[in-house]
């Protein structure tokens, strides 16, 4: 990339024009010399001594003292080396920050960066800044607003941001800076420091903000993969992490650890996410007690409100005691009531059995199921009651010996007797379920049809009976009812817990009945449960810690917090019902688990939309005035030595003079701590690193198009392959070397000449041995390029290289596939057929070695008008969407063309065809 030098101070270099001044004020002020008497000449008492003529300053020495002084002024003039130009703008500049979930990785050197740009207003240039974040605030619920600041301001707002625990709101940005962009009416330098966020809201933005003047992208995909935990979840003993990432471009490794409710670290485990893999699964083998024990889950280093999963107690196990005295398993299990009662509960609940007394006095037990088989004391009812009241669940099922009991400790009055079905009730056929109430915590699943009723106890009726039913038959009657005793809950279910009464049993809703009922007698119901209005416990912030909620979170119903996008009215964090005891800490939402985060990982920022792209940790501009005030101590040490010298003899340059001179040059380097400008991977061995070659035409706004394509090329290619590219390189045919360049991209322009010999033959040579050429002839639109650019030039360059006969390419050619399934080659035209050379299977892998077209490919990576052509920016819109569009498809065929030049044929493996064709008709 182009180096540059300016000025920041530029008025002082007019103290240049005083160099002839100095010039003349040698002449007229020469050396004195220095009067040395002769020791003889005082015995003869000599009174009168002859002064000797002064001597001119020696030419070198007056050059060595203008360079002093030269070097004095130019360090005033305050001189700015920018390797990456534009590095510091004089226009008024605009900087977005997206300050999300995500960009809590590498927060600090991200606020860093911008601080860094920030210090360079502040040192070199004064102008207007004004600042916007993506992110809501969570104070305000808007994003933040610093318009018309000083840099100094600037920076203190840059220092008082942080991360949020939500994603981007690039339309509420919009809506907030739109206008104010427009009123301005003038040109900006706007600089987006991203987060990696793509989606058509970002796209939306960027065409709006691109009218406005060039967007400079920072780059977020080499800090940053977007890691975020997706789900936990357990299976008996097996815990289970899910996660996934944005960009599957690099090789991650992490640590993930899994903590109790005490912060103690209960297990450990390193992993790596390899390239191409966007998800991941680690599972851990854990015993129940220890499970129970979990409180979150967190991934270090680089924790946030992403890689931070909270654990409510419902997804806890639950402890559930069937209250009897008959065994699991008996030789007819199907006549058990127990039996299917512990099977439907042996994956979501930890299950014990025994007497009523074991189970009140067992630990964090929460639910006791009572089996009609089980016939209870007087007694052993007070001791229920109380233990229900306390905040115990009861969940009972019908049967004949309820039926003819009197009803104790029941949501509802049952009629006695309870099996009678005459008259009103009874039925042909047996019953199926007619609805489920969206209170209960069974309103996330839909209406079972897999099992009938044909017996049940009838519930009385009653003013409140709707409001207790859970769920019901075709007729209105109950199947499930409910009510809330004391702290805790009474529920009766009206059939048998076997085969006798129904097939509920035996269907695949039981098991799912009772582990809703096991979750919900920990005090929570299902999160889906529209009706369920929770409010804000603990929230997140942006490095996933809990505190408290800001006046801006409100209540708001359970389904939205999956649903909706995260925002500051309802941050991640816990929940609480209104309904729930205030010792609940409440219902766990994490960032992963909500349907926006997880839609948004579907989307890629594509950098090459913008004007320009630079990474977070790339070097910033470097102040050159230390480096010439350095230069001027070494200079006038010198001076003063040489002075020396000449007046008083060549003996000064002993001892005492080495040590002024070392003084000197030590002084210098304490005031000039000048960092390298080398690159950080000087030193290192490039390996495998390629080099994108382009023919030197000779026009140089043409060869400077086809360097800024290949560049952007590349850096397409090294953010989504694992190609590592290098630099392109312009060469110059017969002198420079083309075999290190695996293809070479060749443009026509009118006023190239026929080859010479040397030419001819390096081009044949390479082309012989695996070497690639695209001939582009970019005559695509011969309106505006006429056709003397293209097949004329061809003709006339390619006149002594021998090539194979050409044709238009098949549709099942390997470029069409080598890494992007595409159909078409456009460029900054289109419409045209792409040429190339007829080769053999057995030739250089079936790869052609020429390939001729004429879209103009260079100036649609470059995302360049044509030369001689502009784009007139203006307040809408700088580019459509249309060309954004064409732009990509131009880059999706430029990586093509150089994974075939380098990987051959491979992708024509007839393992492939079958799901290639099958992706491409998706496609069309």
């Amino acid at each position: 990339m182009t180096e540059f030098l300016f000025f920041a101070q530029p008025l002082a270099l007019l103290f240049a024009a005083t160099l002839p001044l100095l010039w003349l004020l040698f002449k007229l002020l020469p050396m004195k010399p220095r009067r040395v008497v002769f020791p003889a000449m005082v015995l003869f008492d000599r009174k009168k001594v002859d002064s000797p003529a002064p001597k001119d300053i020696p030419l070198w020495l007056k050059i060595l003292r203008l360079l002093l002084v030269l070097c004095f002024i130019l360090a005033l003039a305050k001189p700015i080396y920018d390797p990456v130009r534009n590095a510091v703008s004089f226009k008024p500049t605009l900087i977005l920050i997206d300050n999300s979930w995500s960009a809590a990785v590498g927060w600090q050197d991200r606020i860093e960066t911008v601080e860094r740009r920030l210090s360079a207003f502040v040192n070199l240039v004064n102008v207007p800044i004004t600042i916007v974040t993506t992110a809501p605030d969570a104070d305000t619920g808007k994003p933040v607003f610093g318009k018309d600041l000083s840099p100094d301001e600037a920076k203190k707002l840059v220092q008082s941001l942080k991360p949020e625990p939500w994603a981007v709101d690039y339309e509420a940005t919009s809506y907030v800076i739109h206008p104010y962009l427009l009123e301005q009416r003038h040109e900006w330098n706007i600089l987006w420091f991203s987060d990696g966020t793509a989606g058509k809201a970002q796209e939306r933005l960027l065409e709006s903000l691109s009218g406005f003047g060039d967007v400079t992208l920072y780059d977020d995909t080499r800090m940053n993969e977007g890691l975020v935990i997706q789900g936990v979840t357990v299976e008996g003993s097996l815990l289970t992490v899910t996660l996934q990432r944005r960009y599957d471009a690099l090789l991650s490794s992490h640590k993930l650890v899994v903590l109790s409710n005490l912060g103690d670290a209960i297990v450990q485990k390193d992993f790596v996410i390899d390239r191409g893999h966007k998800t991941k699964a680690i599972e851990f083998s854990l015993p129940e007690d220890v499970i129970s024990q979990i409180a979150q889950v967190r991934i270090t280093p680089d924790a946030h409100a992403g890689t931070v999963w909270y654990v409510d107690k419902s997804w806890n196990i639950p402890r559930v005691g069937i209250w009897t005295d008959r065994s699991y398993s008996q030789k007819q299990d199907y006549l058990n009531d127990v039996f299917y009662i512990a099977q439907s509960l042996s994956l979501s609940a930890k299950v014990q059995t025994g007497s009523l007394q074991d189970l009140i006095d067992a630990d964090n037990m929460s639910m006791i199921v009572l089996p009609d088989s089980t016939t209870p004391t007087n007694k052993e009812y007070e001791w229920l009651e109380q233990w229900i009241n306390a905040g115990g669940s009861l969940v009972r099922f019908a049967g004949p010996n309820l039926a003819e009991e009197r009803a104790v400790l029941l949501p509802v009055e049952i009629y006695g007797g309870g099996r009678s079905f005459g008259g009103a009730m009874t039925w042909d056929s047996p019953a199926k379920v007619g609805g489920i109430a969206n209170s209960s915590p069974f309103a996330h699943t839909d209406v079972p049809q897999s099992f009938t009723v044909r017996q049940q106890v009838l519930a009385r009726p009653s003013i409140d009976l709707n409001d207790k039913r859970w769920i019901w038959i075709e007729d209105q009657t109950p199947l499930v009812t409910h009510t809330k005793m004391g702290r805790g809950h009474s529920i009766l279910i009206h059939t048998s817990a076997d085969t006798s009464w129904s097939d509920l049993v035996i269907s695949d809703f039981f098991p799912e009945m009772m582990s809703s009922l096991a979750q919900f007698s920990r005090g929570f119901s299902q999160r889906k449960d529209g009706d369920l209005i929770l409010t804000p416990y603990k929230v997140f912030n942006g490095y996933g810690q809990l505190q408290s909620p800001g006046f801006m979170a409100e209540t708001i119903k359970s389904n939205a917090l999956e649903e909706r996008a995260y925002a500051p009215n309802m941050p991640p964090g816990f929940y609480r019902s209104k309904q729930a005891d205030r010792s609940s800490f409440g219902v766990a939402y994490n960032l992963g688990e909500n349907k926006n985060i997880r839609e948004s990982f579907a989307h890629q920022i594509d950098a090459d939309f913008y004007d320009q792209t630079r990474a977070y940790n790339e070097k910033s501009y470097q102040d050159l005035s230390r480096l010439f005030f350095a230069l001027t101590v070494i200079l006038l040490v010198l001076d003063a030595l040489f002075t020396a010298s000449l007046v008083y003899g060549r003996k000064v340059f002993g001892l005492r003079a080495a040590s002024v001179f070392a003084l000197g040059v030590g002084l210098s380097l304490s005031l000039y701590s000048f960092p390298s400008f080398a690159d950080e991977s000087a030193g290192e061995v490039i390996v495998n690193r390629i080099n994108l070659g382009y023919v030197i035409t000779g026009d140089s706004a043409r060869d400077q198009t086809s360097q800024k394509g290949l560049d952007r090329l590349g850096d397409v290619l090294r953010r989504r392959t694992t190609v590592e590219f290098h630099e392109a390189v312009g060469v110059r045919l017969g002198q420079d070397d083309l075999s290190e360049y695996p293809l070479l991209y060749w443009p026509m322009t009118p006023g190239q000449p026929k080859l010479i010999e040397e030419q001819s033959e390096a081009v044949q040579y390479y082309l012989d041995h695996g070497g690639m050429v695209l001939f582009d002839t970019r005559d695509g639109q011969f309106s505006e390029t006429g056709s003397s650019l293209g097949q004329d030039t061809l003709r006339r360059v390619m006149q002594d290289i021998r090539v194979g006969s050409l044709a238009e390419i098949p549709n099942d050619h390997v470029l069409k596939r080598s890494y992007y399934l595409i159909e078409q080659f456009p460029g900054l035209y289109e419409g045209h057929p792409l040429w190339i050379e007829n080769v053999g299977e057995a030739d250089y892998d079936g790869v052609p070695s020429v390939i001729i077209g004429s879209h103009d490919w260079a100036s649609a990576w470059a995302n360049a008008a044509p030369t001689g052509f502009s784009i007139q920016r203006n307040l809408n819109n700088s580019l459509s969407s249309s060309n954004r569009a064409q732009t990509e498809q131009a880059v999706r065929f430029g990586v093509n063309l150089v994974m075939m030049s380098l990987t051959g044929n491979y992708k024509k493996d007839q393992v492939h065809v079958k799901y290639i064709l099958e992706r491409f008709g998706r496609d069309r």
